[in-house]
């Protein structure tokens, strides 16, 4: 119980700061490209702690615990609620972000994943299963920022290249 507890600390406080840098860098910046990339990288570090959290309470449930404890439902509410977030927040960037427009579809299949794994734990489903996608979800939101920043390299490049012939 106790280490369920330190990780539910952390992702708050983890959370919470992420929360605070986000509003603190409101305001200027150099456009969509790099708001994307922070953006994803910031749900990137939100998933990977909820992955982390699922793993636990996965071995918790392995030892012998077959009953899941109202502490444990209450958990996998918050986390369903988090992952409904994160689908949100994405839905938000396709609508708001030219970067994100661009990557409409893969972002599409990744909100419907956020959405299933919401709901499988808003019903109190845990399994290998909702492992595996909760891993496939932060795979593509890497993969989404790797792409992005490929794009930013490349036209980094072109730039060069045509200053270089004037």
């Amino acid at each position: 119980k106790n280490s369920m507890k330190e990780i539910q600390t952390g992702l708050n406080s983890m959370l919470f700061s992420l929360l605070l840098e986000d509003g603190n860098q409101q305001g200027g910046g150099s456009g969509g490209m790099q708001d994307f990339m922070k953006q994803m990288q910031q749900m990137g570090q939100q998933q990977m702690a909820m992955n982390m959290l699922a793993q636990q309470m996965m071995q918790q449930m392995g030892e012998g615990k077959p009953q899941m404890s109202n502490e444990m439902r209450g958990q996998m509410r918050q986390m369903s609620a988090d992952e409904s977030r994160l689908a949100e927040n994405i839905k938000r960037m396709i609508q708001t972000n030219p970067q994100a427009q661009k990557q409409a579809s893969g972002l599409n299949r990744l909100v419907e994943e956020l959405e299933a794994v919401s709901n499988k734990l808003h019903f109190n489903k845990m399994d290998q299963e909702l492992l595996k996608q909760q891993e496939n979800i932060l795979s593509r939101m890497l993969e989404a920022t790797k792409s992005i920043n490929k794009k930013d390299q490349s036209q980094k490049r072109k730039v060069r290249a045509s200053n270089a012939y004037h």
